[in-house]
């Protein structure tokens, strides 16, 4: 479980980054003539970028990490430190980080890997917990409006309705309240059927969906309120669009008219009176047709967020580090011949042994952040009578001549003991 939820962290933290960018787009370009539906399209790329298993590499990227808390760091470093991609906060955050979830000696497991694993369950709770909330709303609201009276193809009425909205996933129907002033009307249903157009009918439970898978991210909870007000701004151009300038007026009026309805108990309908009526009755108000050149330019700054924020940094040196590296100091003779290396491997396992005939072979895994190797072994240390596993961690800084050895950090190998400085150099 805490593989689950460190991979739903790390995802959400790179979201995060893209979240922020349209959030500033919006406030750059809100007061501009660009279309709503390109920041429909901006809050699209959010949801891609929770839903991608996979990102290719790109110089292009300006997520500052790709992992914020690698894996392997929660579970086997004797030192866990997150990796933000940002000096400042890596500088400001990890002594203490560190400090708080470094394993003791005779811990049988690193303390961030519990944490991790309890976080994981309480994920998983609280999913469970949103996903029930929305099917419980969903069915109270196709009871509450089951005695609904069908009026035209399509639209149904009735006194149970609590606001003008759509429902129904396979088959779409527009659900008003009962009497309906007329001229109102028209515009509801205008503004409805456009829900419908654009399928937002189906794109708002998505959204709800995924945010329930990330709901422990405040940022995702801030865009999706964002994205749901940019919908009904969007759906709300999209009458105008159609109904032409002269519309603005009645159809501000006919929002104004929205604040005596009462709002529905689902939590994704797609309704008339939803959102800030205020801001949307002055967007209304303000509404001009959108100029190609700015709609063509918005369009290419959703490329650019997607070049920029759909992509994961390049990881310098990663890939390059596979290979063989050979103890490049002085060994006692007693050791016999200079074989002491390690070997770094592509599905990021080691291995090294110390002595000609060692009787001990150190393998595990290796990870690479900040131009730093871990090696994380598990060995064997005798308390009391018995003898109990623990992780050991080897830190190497990388360097030109190879890798260097970190002594602070490191448990140390069995036999030799380095100091702080000491070279393996790479094998050709």
């Amino acid at each position: 479980m805490d593989a689950v939820f460190l991979k739903l962290l790390n995802l959400s933290v790179e979201a995060g980054w893209l979240v922020l960018a349209v959030a500033a787009a919006r406030l750059l370009l809100g007061r501009t003539r660009t279309p709503r539906s390109v920041f429909c399209l901006m809050w699209a790329l959010v949801g891609l970028r929770l839903v991608l298993p996979f990102s290719v590499e790109s110089r292009l990227s300006l997520i500052p990490s790709r992992e914020v808390l690698p894996l392997d760091v929660a579970r086997y470093d004797p030192a866990p430190s997150v990796h933000t991609g940002l000096a400042f906060v890596n500088e400001a955050v990890n002594p203490g980080f560190a400090g708080a979830f470094a394993p003791r000696p005779g811990d049988s497991v690193n303390p961030l890997r519990v944490l991790t694993t309890v976080a994981g369950w309480v994920w998983l709770a609280g999913l469970v917990g949103m996903v029930c909330y929305f099917a419980v709303s969903t069915i109270r609201l196709k009871r509450r409006v089951s005695g609904a009276v069908e009026v035209e193809k399509g639209v149904r009425e009735s006194e149970a309705v609590p606001a003008p909205f759509v429902f129904g996933f396979l088959r779409s129907v527009i659900y008003l309240p009962a009497g309906l002033d007329r001229e109102a009307r028209t515009y509801v249903l205008a503004h409805e059927r456009a829900h419908i157009r654009r399928r937002d009918y189906l794109v708002k439970p998505l959204a709800f969906l995924l945010l329930a898978v990330y709901w422990f991210d405040p940022v995702l909870w801030l865009a999706y309120g964002l994205f749901a007000r940019d919908m009904e701004l969007a759906s709300d151009e999209k009458v105008l669009r159609e109904l032409g300038p002269e519309a603005k007026k009645p159809y501000a009026q006919a929002l104004l008219s929205a604040v005596t309805f009462r709002r529905p108990v689902a939590v994704c309908p797609v309704a008339f009176g939803e959102g800030r009526l205020k801001s949307r009755v002055k967007s209304v108000l303000r509404w001009k047709k959108p100029l190609p050149l700015l709609a063509a330019l918005s369009l290419a700054l959703c490329l650019a967020l997607g070049a920029c924020f759909l992509t994961d940094p390049v990881e310098t040196g990663a890939a390059d580090l596979v290979g063989g590296y050979k103890f490049a100091g002085e060994l006692p003779e007693e050791f016999g011949p200079n074989v002491f290396g390690i070997d770094l491997f592509e599905d990021r396992t080691f291995s090294y042994y110390e002595m000609y005939f060692s009787s001990h072979i150190g393998m595990g895994r290796w990870s690479y952040a900040d131009g730093v190797v871990t090696l994380t072994e598990r060995r064997s240390h005798l308390v009391g009578e018995k003898y109990e596993e623990y992780e050991a961690a080897l830190r190497f800084q990388v360097t030109p001549e190879g890798l260097v050895y970190l002594a602070e950090g490191s448990d140390g190998f069995i036999y030799i003991h380095l100091q702080g400085g000491e070279v393996f150099q790479r094998e050709e």
